[in-house]
């Protein structure tokens, strides 16, 4: 076990290595799905590094899980090779106005709150308009993205800094209204990863990493331990603000620095943190024969028919009935379970469906970072929508392939929608070039 975590961990320092080299400061997605992945992955397998017996599925999972991660790695760097054959820009350098920026993340917060937290509610009914909606919410992250690269075109550390301190409201935020903090999480780490790829003092931040990994691990175990009360609270109880917010309290008022040797802990972390077990599951009932290799049928071709021209569709099944089916474990009705690609992957194609699967996955995503930061170095907002909207939607290595190319595809959808109401995002201003670019004699593209 030890000696994987430290594969794992070489994997990340070649990821590093790779997107420290990058001249065009590309790979905030490609960051991103890595850490996200090592989150539901790693801790879980720590819980067992010194464990002398029930490691067996998790082992197995995390076997495989290593060997996907290496292929990954592997797809990142050469999409990046054949990338640095093109002309490359680096962002740092552009002559975009940041105010500009500025003005643009302010309109993609408000709409991607307003989508998230109020027109995803109001429109479960409405078919296929959930599937579109959802691409909003990584206006988000964009958002942030745009006010980051403000900060640090202006070199203004002070405003990157007070930009950071408004993370945390966002896991406090879906906490409170939904009782879930899974998406704000994932939003949080595609902002750092950002943050990261823009940054100069890359090996500072390398630096803190580990304290920070390890408080996130002691605010989650504490949170795992409040999470069923402060859920009864939301949905069943349909508390007010204060009893919701008194709730969400202790999980600071009973915070403990994290030991991995405690049990309450060692429980938390495996609960909700140990994807390698499902993994590790599924493997060993194909290995056994007592389940089959699905050979492409958890992606159906007709659930790709939107319902709304199609409103007798049969419903399609999410990640918790991929992951009974293949893992032989059966779970309470409303849990939220990910299959993962991982998961997925080896379900349909064995060991080849998870080495050419997330080969594939690591080139995708690093050749879409790498045209996002060309398009914001240019300005070429179509282009930079598409490719981030997108993009996002595939930064979920817990959730199920359906799921989430139904969300691509609602992110091409949207992405041009976006740019379409907005004149602003259209047609650019010259306001969008700085006088630095005027200096510079650069055209409007």
């Amino acid at each position: 076990m030890l000696m994987l975590l430290m594969v794992w961990l070489v994997l990340f320092i070649v990821l590093l290595t790779l997107i420290m080299r990058d001249r065009k400061q590309a790979g905030a997605l490609s960051l991103s799905y890595f850490v996200s992945l090592a989150l539901i992955h790693v801790p879980g397998a720590m819980v067992y590094v010194a464990a002398p017996y029930g490691y067996e599925e998790t082992l197995l999972g995390l076997e495989i899980t290593v060997l996907g991660v290496g292929f990954y790695v592997i797809g990142v760097a050469t999409a990046q090779f054949f990338s640095n054959r093109r002309a490359t820009a680096d962002i740092r350098e552009a002559p975009v106005d940041p105010e500009w920026l500025n003005d643009i993340a302010r309109k993609f917060f408000w709409i991607g709150l307003f989508v998230f937290f109020i027109a995803i509610p109001i429109a479960q009914e409405i078919p296929s308009v959930t599937s579109v909606l959802s691409a909003f919410v990584g206006l988000l992250v964009i958002a942030f993205w745009f006010w980051l690269a403000s900060a640090i075109l202006r070199h203004d550390t002070r405003r990157t800094f007070l930009i950071l301190l408004v993370l945390p409201l966002l896991p406090f935020a879906t906490l409170t209204t939904i009782g879930f903090v899974s998406f704000s999480t994932q939003w949080i780490i595609s902002v750092l990863s950002f943050l990261f790829i823009m940054s100069r003092r890359k090996l500072l931040l390398i630096a803190i990493t580990p304290f920070a990994f390890y408080l996130a691990l002691s605010v989650f175990v504490a949170y795992i331990g409040e999470r069923n009360l402060i859920r009864d609270a939301i949905w069943y109880e349909q508390a007010d603000l204060s009893t919701r917010l008194e709730r969400i309290s202790d999980i600071f008022v009973n915070f403990e620095p994290l030991d991995i040797n405690d049990p309450k802990h060692q429980s938390g972390i495996d609960s909700r943190l140990n994807q390698n077990t499902l993994v590790g599951a599924t493997v060993a009932n194909l290995q056994e024969g007592s389940v089959r290799y699905a050979y492409g049928a958890t992606i159906p071709v007709w659930a790709f028919i939107p319902r709304a021209v199609w409103p007798d569709k049969p419903e399609v099944g999410g990640g918790r009935s991929v992951v009974s089916e293949f893992t032989g474990i059966t779970f309470p009705e409303g849990t939220s379970v990910g299959a993962g690609q991982v998961l997925e992957f080896y379900a349909n194609f064995g060991p080849l469906g998870v080495m050419i699967g997330m080969f594939g996955w690591g080139f995708v995503l690093m050749t879409l970072d790498r045209g996002i930061m060309t398009a914001m170095s240019k300005a070429d907002m179509p282009v930079l929508m598409r490719r981030s909207m997108v993009g996002l939607t595939l930064v979920s290595p817990g959730g199920n392939l359906l799921e989430i190319l139904i969300a691509a595809i609602g992110a091409m959808v949207a992405a041009p929608l976006i740019v379409y109401l907005d004149r602003k995002l259209r047609s650019l201003p010259l306001a969008v070039f700085s006088a630095k670019s005027k200096r510079l004699g650069v055209q409007r593209p």
